[in-house]
Parts: C-alpha cells; structure tokens; sequence
C-alpha cells in the first residue's frame, strides 16, 4: 500500500459518516439504508483506514489475526476508558 491511499480511504469514512449523518439529521426522510447499516458501512471504511495504516507503519502486511489482535486490544482499552468516563457522569443512587 502507498501513503496516497490512506486518503481515499479517509474519503470513502468522510462519504459514509455523511450517509449517517444524513439518516439521522433527516428522520422523517425515506433513506436508502437504515441508520445501524449505515454505520455498518462507517465501520468498515474506519476497520480499512486502521488496517492500510498499520500495513503502512510495519512495512508488511498483516494476518487478519494480527490486525483482529492489534485492534481487540486497543478496542478494550478504549472501551474501558470510555466506560470508567461515563460512570462518572450517571447521578449517586445512594443520594
């Protein structure tokens, strides 16, 4: 992969974060696809930009247990970051 492509990757995420805003910005708009497809198709773009990237950086390509392992483990730990963020925000039941 060449360093060129990460921008047409970057534009294919830009094109579908546009066809999910679309959905939910217009609600009462008939649309092609429904909202959870539409992120679907975000997802992938986003999962395809990661892995060109890491291709790039290492210099070799990836298995797809490797990139699978790289990201589950960054998924985790920004899940958990996430999660520890939201709990802080939920209101004290023992008050």
């Amino acid at each position: 992969p060449q360093p060129h492509m990460l921008q047409g990757i970057l534009c294919k995420c830009t094109e579908e974060l546009g066809e999910v805003a679309t959905v939910v910005n217009k609600p009462h708009k008939e649309h092609p696809e429904p909202l959870y497809a539409e992120v679907c198709d975000l997802i992938i773009a986003a999962t395809d930009l990661a892995y060109m990237h890491l291709q790039l950086s290492t210099g070799q390509p990836l298995t797809t247990e490797e990139f699978s392992d790289i990201m589950q483990e960054k998924l985790k730990e920004k899940s958990e970051k996430w999660l520890s963020l939201e709990l802080e925000h939920l209101p004290n039941k023992g008050e």
